[in-house]
């Protein structure tokens, strides 16, 4: 929990960046990849869904996001497919949260991406892999 404490004011960032979206008159394009992509239905779907949000996939193409809009991406790994959705969106000027593991980069503009580490680094229930 200390790796969480460490984070507050990136949380609370994070938080009230989406909050705009969904206070305003914007939506919260929604995106997980990999092990984390199963909680995409829990936040379009579910009884306790986050307002306002959307699926980012049903976008034709990332130009379609408004300047009111949002992005949460979720991963448990910065990959080369998140790397590639999170420089589009930087290239398109877009205000993004993103919670994965800590990526090898750091040169992310602050003003556009709201990074929470996710902090796990190994498996939470190891194998014998």
């Amino acid at each position: 929990f200390n790796r969480l404490e460490k984070q507050e004011l990136d949380i609370q960032m994070a938080a009230q960046c989406l909050i705009q979206a969904i206070g305003g008159e914007g939506h919260v394009y929604i995106k997980g990849y990999d092990d984390l992509k199963f909680y995409e239905s829990f936040i379009l779907q579910s009884h306790e869904k986050l307002a306002s949000s959307l699926p980012l996939e049903d976008l034709q193409n990332f130009n379609d996001i408004d300047t009111t809009d949002r992005v949460l991406l979720f991963s448990p790994y910065y990959t080369s497919e998140v790397e590639s959705d999170v420089l589009q969106l930087i290239d398109l000027d877009v205000d993004l949260v993103l919670i994965c593991n800590n990526p090898k980069r750091d040169d992310f503009p602050n003003h556009l991406i709201h990074y929470v580490n996710l902090s796990t680094p190994r498996p939470i229930v190891y194998t014998e892999d």
